[in-house]
């Protein structure tokens, strides 16, 4: 029960943290509302979101937004591994490598997502660590939030499956 807890609770400081630096994006929120707008009311709830979808892809794939210094625009394209990369392929070649280190958040505290908050220590040291590639604790606009998410998602998935594994493959020391 604690566990749930505990991990209900990181949830919601990832997401809080994630809304905060969203709110302190500008004008990309506007454009992709006037874009889902086209969709009108009498879309399908999956026609609404395959439209929102390819509305934030298309606004940012090309990377046109005057706003974007280079820098951002790199720190976006640095996340997009996330939408081709195979998890269950990474798995199985990270088991085969015996490379059981477990993705944190490059941010204050470094946070293993999917990782109860008690265990993340131990599993730091049992299992070793690694930057998700990409992800910090900054957004830049509702695409890259995307992509932070999808990569969150990613990284709480690789590690509740390696954390496992780790657990009975610890690294020699």
């Amino acid at each position: 029960m604690l566990k749930i807890v505990l991990q209900s609770i990181k949830s919601i400081i990832i997401a809080i943290t994630l809304s905060i630096a969203l709110q302190s994006c500008t004008s990309e929120s506007t454009t992709n509302q006037a874009a889902n707008d086209k969709t009108g009311p009498q879309s399908t709830s999956r026609e609404q979101s395959t439209s929102r979808e390819q509305s934030l892809t298309d606004s940012i794939s090309n990377i046109s937004d005057p706003q974007l210094t280079d820098d951002q625009k790199q720190a976006i394209k640095r996340l997009e591994w996330v939408n081709t990369t195979d998890i269950e392929k990474e798995i199985q070649s990270a088991i085969k490598n015996n490379d059981f280190r477990l993705y944190v958040l490059a941010s204050r505290g470094n946070p293993m997502p999917g990782i109860a908050v008690d265990q993340q220590q131990a599993l730091a040291k049992l299992c070793g660590t690694k930057f998700i590639p990409g992800a910090g604790d900054t957004l830049l606009n509702q695409y890259h939030q995307t992509l932070m998410e999808k990569a969150l998602t990613y990284a709480e998935q690789f590690n509740q499956t390696l954390s496992t594994h780790c657990k009975s493959n610890p690294l020699d020391e």
